[in-house]
């Protein structure tokens, strides 16, 4: 779980005691670093390093910050458990200060020509100041953003944290004739271009690829890689050539067959797939028809077929048109950058490489090629997906590797540069995602009401990503593998199971009361007439979702789409019907999609936990009660979404609940937080699943055997009676 470090819990502990638990007002003030590329500047709405008690830790400290109110002059901040920006209004000073010596304004205009020269996308970062303990506390962290309705003297613009652009496809690689990939030359270190898929690197201290002096590249064709010295076939694109070749089908004058690409009409980004599946309908890339005039129906269709983003581990059973491919007539590539051509120069479809993408080739025959095209030929195989994600061992040391684990496939969502979000792996709580993988590769076992028990890896993955927004395939991997949203916290990206908590964790949660019984101090605040700021709400027996539905492509049915065992709970239904003022059962249905789950037990256990505990756990039949209360920042200063807190109240005493898990936090100007969070029924959870009992599957994958590509196998050679025996087996 998230946390602060032991020093500044002890610093924080400390404060609440100098204010005798946050009753009694406290020194702190509010910096914002901006780092420029010259250094970084600090600014502020009072001048602070003249009234602090304490001398600042760092200096200078512009005071530019214009604040919308005063005293509540602080930052406005609201952080949730959507997958979206957080932003900060920010309005500086900008016309300039008066020089004493001079008794001449000076240095209007400076911030706005700061904001140019560095552009969009400056690192900015909020801290709070407290002398009493010596305290600099980094509390939110973001990036600039353009001004909004500026003037000669003010600056108007926002600070963002979070996920910029949530709306971007992913994934995103459309087939263009022109390179995608960012030109090595642009790249300020080995590291950036390791991941880069422009192989350019000569300018850097140790690079060997190029031609030295180049500081751009058209990327149009590869003859723009050749000229800087790189492999074009390291060309990020879908630039096929036309290839004439001999066509040795037929009898009589020589033919030729030219070969042609499909690119122009493929619409949708190139898929990905992660872990292991069926991946069907493969469409054509490049393809010759190689007529036969003496025979017509004797004739073939060469094809390049296209699987997904690349480097891959393999393909397995692969099928044209229902014709299972035969290894004369075969071949792949895995996706490599740089990949070698795949055939002979006699029988090339094209001299492009297909820089990163996995496709594979058939010659399928025979058949008449005038009655077959690009739009009707089709491929599928069980493709062994991505064999280069990051899977860590600690925050510095990882392996590249095949896998199923679902947290290092959203974390590859979250950063790969070439179809995904392209964030950096920095910007990851590496430990945060240890741990949700470790919890999520457990083998488990569930007990529906029926009694019917399922044994299945908890939450692992084996996707196939089609072209949709970030938002939408971020949130449907966190849901399917019942994490929360990924979330911001400490400037650091972090996951978490929704899961049961330890007896020590639940101990150690912040406690929360608006109790007044003389042994404690409450730290839900009152109005000024003493009322509690607590307030709770349900939502309607007829809203509650009590039936749930969902599909999962299983497995063991070579990756069909089936649907999962439908939860429902009558009684719900029931209370429904009540509420219509009748006896009848009001179905109330949710329908899902699980994205990247295979296991039917996964995908049954999956169907309850959203019936019991909702969407991320945010309220269902058995959590059925929000809360929102407001508290003073530094009892939140330890708080993000989905930690779970403990809340003491005479109003909850009817409900049950003394745990509540964070939905969001609303910081306002005069530094209080408004915290919004949804029950928590730890017994519920857990015994919603045990560890599973027995041998369990293979986590890799649970279906009938594969068969290869078909070919010929001589297995027993004899002579005897002057007759010659060969024994072939076909695979």
């Amino acid at each position: 779980m998230p946390e602060l470090s032991t020093e500044i819990l002890e610093k924080i502990q400390t404060l609440r005691e100098i204010s005798n638990g946050f009753s009694q007002p406290l020194e702190v003030y509010e910096l914002l670093e901006i780092d420029w590329q010259t250094g970084a500047v600090y600014y502020s709405a009072i001048q602070t390093d003249d009234v602090s008690s304490v001398s600042m830790p760092v200096s200078p400290v512009n005071c530019l910050i214009i604040p919308k109110s005063y005293p509540a002059h602080f930052f406005e901040v609201e952080s949730d458990s959507s997958l979206s920006d957080g932003k900060i209004t920010l309005e500086i000073w900008d016309g300039g200060v008066l020089n004493p010596s001079t008794n001449l304004i000076e240095g209007a205009g400076n911030f706005a020509d700061l904001v140019e020269a560095n552009g969009e996308g400056t690192p900015a970062e909020v801290f709070f100041w407290f002398p009493a303990v010596e305290l600099l506390l980094s509390v939110w962290q973001g990036h600039l953003r353009n001004s909004e309705d500026s003037d000669a003297e003010v600056w108007r613009g926002e600070i963002a944290n979070g996920f910029r652009s949530p709306d971007l496809p992913l994934p995103r690689r459309a087939h263009y004739t022109e390179c995608q990939a960012v030109f090595g030359g642009l790249l300020d270190s080995l590291a950036e271009i390791e991941e880069n898929d422009c192989p350019y690197d000569i300018h850097l201290p140790g690079g060997t690829v190029g031609t030295p002096g180049f500081t751009s590249c058209p990327r149009k064709s590869p003859a723009d890689c050749t000229a800087r010295g790189v492999n074009p076939l390291f060309h990020l694109s879908h630039n096929s050539t036309e290839v004439t070749v001999l066509n040795n089908q037929t009898k009589g004058p020589q033919l030729y067959s030219i070969s042609r690409g499909n690119e122009s009409n493929l619409k949708e980004p190139v898929r990905v797939v992660m872990g292991v599946r069926r991946v069907r309908d493969m469409q054509v890339i490049a393809f010759r028809r190689d007529y036969n005039n003496n025979s017509p129906d004797k004739g073939f269709f060469n094809a390049m077929y296209e699987a997904c983003e690349g480097p891959i581990e393999s393909f397995q059973a692969v099928y044209v048109n229902g014709q299972q491919a035969a290894a004369q007539h075969y071949a792949d590539r895995l996706g490599a950058r740089g990949q070698s051509l795949i055939d002979s120069t006699s029988n090339q479809l094209s001299t492009h490489g297909y820089s990163g993408t996995a496709y594979l080739r058939y010659n399928f025959g025979w058949v008449n090629p005038g009655t077959v095209g690009p739009d009707n030929m089709r491929a599928t195989a069980i493709v062994f997906g991505l064999n280069d994600v990051r899977v860590f061992l600690n925050e510095s040391s990882y392996f590249s590797i095949w896998t199923h684990s679902r947290p290092w496939h959203i974390a590859r969502m979250l950063c790969d540069k070439r179809w995904g979000f392209g964030l950096d792996y920095a910007r990851l709580n590496i430990d945060s995602f240890i741990a949700a993988a470790a919890w999520s590769d457990a083998w488990v076992s569930f007990t529906d009401p029926d009694g019917t028990e399922y044994q299945f890896w908890r939450s692992v993955s084996a996707v196939e990503l089609v072209s949709r927004s970030t938002q939408q395939q971020i949130e449907d991997m966190c849901l399917a593998g019942r994490f929360t949203r990924p979330f911001l916290f400490q400037g650091k990206i972090h996951i978490v199971p929704l899961k049961a908590l330890t007896p020590e964790e639940l101990a150690a949660a912040p406690v929360f009361t608006d109790v007044i019984d003389g042994t404690t101090v409450p730290n839900i605040v009152r109005d000024s007439e003493g009322k509690s700021s607590l307030t709770r709400s349900q939502k309607s027996d007829l809203d509650i979702p009590n039936r749930v539905e969902g599909t999962f492509h299983d497995s063991t049915k070579d990756w069909t789409e089936q649907t999962a065992p439908v939860a429902e709970d009558v009684d719900q239904q029931l209370r429904a019907g009540r509420v219509m003022g009748d006896h009848t059962r009001r179905v109330v249905t949710k329908k899902y999609s699980y994205l990247g789950v295979v296991q039917k037990g996964q995908a049954a256990s999956l169907s309850y936990f959203l019936l019991y505990f909702g969407e991320f756990a945010e309220g269902g039949i058995l959590n059925n009660l929000e809360i929102k209360f407001k508290c003073w920042f530094l009892d939140a200063l330890t708080l993000y979404e989905g930690k779970v807190i403990k809340v003491v109240s005479d109003q909850l005493t009817r409900y049950g609940f003394d745990h509540f898990r964070i939905k969001s936090l609303k910081r306002s100007g005069n530094l209080m937080v408004e915290i919004t969070a949804q029950a928590h029924d730890n017994d519920a959870l857990d015994a919603f699943e045990t560890g599973g009992t027995g041998e369990p599957d293979d986590p890799t994958y649970n279906f009938p055997t594969l068969k290869p590509p078909c070919q010929l196998e001589i297995e027993n050679v004899s002579f005897a009676n002057g007759v010659l025996s060969i024994a072939i087996g076909v695979c």
